[in-house]
């Protein structure tokens, strides 16, 4: 199955004899996010919870579709600028390098780099929603006791379960590597630092 993700990536990748790809199906990707929901709620709201009690998180009022209108698409879509943004830092064509797309299949926005990146510039890149939207307002939350910054936080940590993954496999690699975005699944291609 093809996808609307430019195949830059690829051509670069297939034009390198020791490349090699390292990918995950989407199946498996959720499945993984999905485990990691709980272990990463207690981790994250326990000092929360230690702090300022179970108060200040009344889930009733982030049931409701103006939370879902007003916070949660936007915050989707400024995930992928995230993305896009930490990438760009390291190309040398800068948001030129960088493809902002929606998948009508899945009704999500996606971010794709359209150049191979070293391992830490594409951790940096894939990691940043993760700590923008997610680990910092869950901190400004247990200091503040912020139930909104708290649920906020949770909810893009939880979003960012696939960045998770792809950073823990980043973590095996290489520095010197480079890396490519996989067009087609979650996942990239690894090649040697050609220069």
């Amino acid at each position: 199955m093809k996808s609307d993700i430019d195949t830059d990536a690829t051509d670069q990748a297939s034009a390198n004899a020791h490349v090699t790809e390292q990918t995950m199906s989407l199946w498996k990707v959720n499945l993984i996010a999905l485990a990691l929901i709980p272990p990463v709620t207690i981790l994250l709201a326990a000092p929360f919870i230690l702090l300022w009690g179970y108060g200040p998180l009344d889930v009733t009022r982030f049931l409701r579709w103006e939370y879902l209108v007003l916070v949660v698409i936007p915050g989707v879509v400024v995930h992928e600028v995230l993305h896009g943004a930490g990438w760009a830092l390291f190309t040398p064509n800068g948001l030129r390098s960088v493809k902002f797309g929606f998948k009508w299949q899945f009704l999500t926005p996606y971010c794709h780099c359209k150049e191979p990146l070293k391992v830490p510039h594409y951790a940096f890149g894939a990691g940043l929603p993760l700590v923008v939207l997610g680990l910092l307002p869950v901190a400004a939350a247990i200091i503040t006791g912020s139930g909104t910054l708290m649920f906020f936080g949770l909810f893009f940590t939880w979003a960012a379960g696939g960045d998770i993954i792809a950073l823990f496999q980043l973590a095996r690699l290489d520095k010197n590597l480079l890396v490519s975005d996989h067009p087609e699944e979650m996942g990239f291609y690894i090649q040697a630092d050609g220069g």
